[in-house]
């Protein structure tokens, strides 16, 4: 167009003429400024005067000095302590290339939307210091003239930002932005369909409008995305800030917000020191996401209700420190512990080798781990079995030793016990198969029970027999009591049974007294339960009850003495017999007496043989023990009246033809007087059995020490009778 102008005012023709020339200068310049759409932009910007132009912000730059006509209007002014939080390094203010649009422009805003700091692409950075004051953002410029605050009416400082009636807080300078309003979608129109309609859509009318490119923004070499991920065009966060400026909620960062995230850090740090060390490790492993989001609900809790932003990663990290020295710890002790309890196994194993107990050393030995040391103490046990006669025993640790491979000849020695035949009832599974009923030639062939080497049968009780046996480690005789509850009672009910008879076994080889006999041991082989009991030599009352056998009155008058003195001390010991029968009183050679069993009748008093038969003597149980009641030491007493009854006249109180006649005979019936049955028995002594064999408890003796004073009475009372007489 310069040219053309040139070319036409150099013509001749139209040099000459000066009207000609002044028409074509006036037409040259109005069709340049047709053509100068930049200055028709900048004219219809300044017409309009409600259009705020972005200031574009590069990196790599110094100091801010932007310089022009358009400073002034831009800039904000505050003091020097606030001016410091809104200084960012290594940017710079693009100098721009189409100055008179930034001059006819109502305000001017920088465009660094959001800042890497706190939260990246979380906070808005509303200010930048120049060395002429402060230039606003294009999101705070939108708001304040939304709002309809002047420049006057805009306080600026370190902790908070007043826009007219807006305070809106900051954070060090930055305005933390609500998740909620960076995601939105917001209306959006495309400008070639408002140019082709040649109007703007009345829904614009009264709002911000933002015009901008759809294209996802690149700030500072990252893309800008929404709290999920989604990316975001400029115009979309320019609205977005803006209206969370306008509108609301803010988020804020308060001064005591350190000091809450402190708070919260403790008490996670110390509900963890507290939970994890008394939980086992996949409980601790549990609490651990539990006491995370008790963290994260906390953060979400001050948010939401609040405003407040609580940097909760300082609790999580309590947490999972925490966990992790708490764990350390648990491992380091579980080691410890484990170390320990395999020595403390090892030595009892030994310990039990020792004494002969053989099936609790292999036990023991296999809670130990399995290595070269553990083989070689279950090597030697196992060659012990053998020499014992053990051979399943020994079968079995052999077997469990060649789990790890070959070592020295135990599979050689395995074969061997495999093919032996001359130890009845082997089993090499080790199982708990029944290998027939319990009998004489089945415990003798066992030869060894444990320590103790079984030598000959002393007798036959209601539950299995009483061998005399040597214990190999004391060198002392006893006598084994060997049961095999199998052989008794159901399946189900064979181990409830086993842990109360060796409860009540222990119970009574507590009990120390001359009248009952000392309980030496009791233990466990295979599937044979046996009780060591002090030897004795004697019989039982049995043969004295027969009316041809009967012993003279104050023998039997010293036996119940005897008997009661022992009843009375277990009683005050909290043992019942609860099974007092001849079978169950052994008389020496010197004359004292023994009670046995003490404990075993309660182990079995609730339970019933798989014949359904109750396990005890009818003949001698109390009304209270047949109907099931509670027993107390009263039911001994009654005991004691039928033995004292049969040792006197030879004959049972109550008989019946069957169960059911005997048991209601001991329940309602009288027993016979035994004057009737001797008359030359004293009243006294008769009174005693009476007052014993009483239906109802409440009228029998208190206790043992009652009865065992009567009794004593008497035998002073009839000592003296028989001294008279002699003297006479």
């Amino acid at each position: 167009l310069e040219q053309l102008r040139k070319k036409l005012l150099a013509d001749p023709g139209i040099r000459n003429k000066g009207s000609t020339k002044s028409r074509v200068t006036r037409y040259c310049r109005e069709l340049e400024n047709l053509l100068d759409w930049d200055s028709i932009l900048a004219k219809r910007v300044q017409d309009s005067g409600n259009v705020w132009i972005a200031l574009p912000v590069a990196g790599e730059g110094k100091a801010l000095n932007p310089a022009g006509e358009w400073v002034p209007k831009a800039l904000f002014k505050a003091d020097k302590n606030a001016s410091r939080y809104f200084q960012i390094e290594g940017i710079r203010i693009a100098s721009p290339s189409f100055v008179e649009l930034y001059s006819a422009s109502a305000g001017i805003g920088q465009n660094l939307l959001v800042s890497d700091d706190g939260l990246p692409g979380r906070m808005h950075q509303p200010f930048l210091t120049t060395n002429f004051g402060l230039l606003p953002s294009l999101p705070v410029l939108l708001a304040m003239n939304y709002l309809g605050a002047t420049p006057s009416q805009v306080e600026i400082s370190a902790r908070q930002l007043k826009i007219g009636p807006r305070v809106v807080p900051l954070c060090h300078g930055l305005i933390i932005l609500c998740p909620t309003h960076l995601g939105r979608d917001f209306t959006s129109y495309s400008i070639s369909e408002i140019l082709k309609n040649n109007r703007a859509p009345l829904e614009l009318h009264n709002k911000i409008v933002i015009v901008g490119i759809k294209a996802p923004l690149v700030q500072m070499g990252k893309p800008v995305t929404a709290p999920f991920g989604k990316p975001l065009s400029a115009a979309q966060l320019v609205a977005g800030i803006a209206e969370n400026i306008i509108h609301g909620p803010y988020i804020t960062r308060p001064n005591g917000a350190q000091f809450l995230e402190f708070v919260l850090m403790v008490l996670v740090g110390f509900l963890g020191a507290f939970l994890f060390p008394r939980a086992r490790y996949l409980s601790s492993a549990l609490l651990l996401p539990l006491l995370v989001l008790l963290s994260l609900f906390t953060g979400w809790v001050f948010l939401s209700f609040f405003g407040i932003w609580l940097k909760v990663s300082y609790a999580v990290t309590a947490a999972v420190a925490m966990f992790v020295l708490c764990s350390s710890i648990q491992i380091m002790q579980l080691d410890r512990v484990t170390k320990e309890a395999i020595e403390a196994n090892r030595l009892l194993g030994l310990n039990f080798q020792k004494q002969g107990v053989m099936d609790l050393a292999f036990e023991r030995f296999k809670m130990c781990p399995l290595n070269n040391v553990t083989r070689d103490l279950i090597y030697e046990m196992a060659q012990e079995c053998e020499n014992r006669g053990l051979n399943t025993l020994a079968w079995q640790a052999y077997s469990y030793i060649l789990k790890r491979g070959e070592f020295r000849d135990a599979a050689k020695r395995l074969a061997e016990l495999e093919t032996l035949e001359k130890f009845p009832g082997f089993d090499p599974q080790g199982a708990r198969k029944r290998e027939g009923p319990l009998s004489e030639s089945f415990i003798q062939q066992r030869k060894m029970l444990g320590k103790y080497q079984v030598i000959e049968r002393l007798g036959k009780g209601t539950m299995g027999y009483v061998y005399k046996a040597v214990d190999t480690t004391m060198n002392r005789p006893v006598a084994l009591k060997i049961i095999r509850f199998s052989d008794e009672f159901d399946e189900d009910l064979i181990s409830e049974i086993r842990e109360r008879f060796f409860r009540e076994a222990e119970i009574a080889g507590q009990l120390n007294h001359p009248s009952i006999v000392t309980v030496y041991d009791v233990g466990e082989n295979r599937d044979l339960t046996f009780m060591a009991m002090e030897y004795l030599e004697g019989h039982d009352l049995e043969r004295y009850c027969n009316p041809d056998n009967l012993l003279p009155l104050m023998k039997v008058l010293e036996i119940v003495y005897q008997i009661a003195d022992a009843l009375d001390y277990a009683h005050q010991k909290g043992v019942i017999h609860r099974d007092i029968k001849p079978a169950n009183i052994m008389l020496l050679k010197n004359g004292t007496v023994k009670v046995m069993d003490f404990g075993i009748a309660k182990a079995v008093s609730t339970s019933r043989t798989k014949t359904g038969v109750i396990l005890g003597t009818p003949n001698y149980m109390s009304p209270e023990q047949i109907m099931g009641h509670t027993m107390d030491a009263r039911s001994d007493i009654f005991s004691l009246g039928v033995l004292f009854f049969q040792l006197l006249t030879g004959q049972l109180p109550f008989h019946a033809d069957n169960l059911s006649s005997l048991l209601y005979q001991i329940t309602q019936a009288r027993h016979p007087s035994v004057r009737e049955l001797r008359p030359r028995i004293p009243k006294a002594c008769e009174q005693i059995v009476d007052k014993a064999l009483a239906k109802s408890r409440e009228n029998r003796f208190k206790s043992a020490r009652d009865m065992k004073r009567y009794i004593h009475l008497l035998i002073l009372r009839l000592k003296e009778i028989r001294s008279k007489t002699r003297s006479n």
